[in-house]
């Protein structure tokens, strides 16, 4: 498998890096509390605020010497949330139990409230830089595909496992709810979204590899897997749903 243009991106990650990601992932985490936990009546407010300076630290730090990783990571998850709406649709719009509800007079984007295509671009970005991180780090130790399918499954599972406990949060700050189904965790997380979020993740090493790979400009690039992203998406929530909903 010819990675060289992963290993050039990983090998430009060091620990100063590591902590303008890690400003990135607490602002949200930190945003999210305070919505669900102090001001669960300005939930609107925090989404916003969690969204906006988390692409504004992106956006800075792309523009610095070190921040290659983010000039690349950013275009890219801008174009694959734009296209998410049409996975995020079929949350809301499934027939059977599960669906996902957002709250009243939200101005929205198909189905999705506004902040949620932006969202998806702050996650692909956080756990984009994760699963980079982690191939680069397994790759100093081992050789051929082994860390790529090491960190292409560590990165689904760490999604998975952060959406599973971001998920009551949001619930609880009212940024969304499900209507009952087969197995919703807590009462506030359904599994099909955990599950479907590993498959979602999963499927980021290969087609970001494809995004470097691309001999196109870089906004050719961008929308090109952004809408392949779309469709993964997608079909991760159909298939989750059919997993989980209809016990397949």
């Amino acid at each position: 498998m010819k990675t060289e243009p992963l290993k050039a991106a990983a090998e430009g990650l060091d620990l100063q890096t590591d902590l303008w990601w890690l400003a990135m992932i607490l602002t949200g985490f930190l945003a999210t509390f305070l919505a669900a936990f102090g001001f669960p009546s300005a939930g609107s407010f925090f989404a916003w605020l969690a969204v906006l300076v988390r692409l504004a630290i992106a956006a800075g730090v792309s523009q610095q010497p070190f921040g290659g990783i983010f000039a690349r990571l950013l275009p890219f998850g801008l174009a694959a949330g734009l296209f998410s709406i049409f996975g995020d649709h079929m949350l809301v719009s499934w027939s059977e139990r599960g669906q996902r509800v957002y709250p009243e007079h939200t101005g929205v984007l198909l189905s999705s409230p506004l902040y949620i295509p932006l969202m998806w671009a702050c996650l692909m970005v956080e756990f984009g830089y994760v699963t980079v991180r982690l191939y680069g780090l397994v790759g100093k130790q081992v050789t051929g595909d082994l860390p790529f399918y090491a960190a292409l499954l560590a990165g689904g599972v760490i999604a998975a496992l952060w959406t599973a406990c971001m998920d009551f949060w949001a619930v609880k700050a009212r940024w969304w709810s499900y209507q009952p189904g087969e197995v919703i965790l807590g009462g506030a997380c359904a599994l099909y979204v955990v599950i479907a979020t590993f498959f979602i993740f999963c499927a980021f090493l290969p087609l970001f590899l494809g995004f470097l790979s691309c001999s196109g400009t870089r906004l050719y690039a961008s929308i090109r897997y952004g809408l392949m992203y779309g469709f993964v998406m997608f079909v991760s929530y159909v298939v989750a749903h059919l997993l989980v909903e209809h016990k397949i």
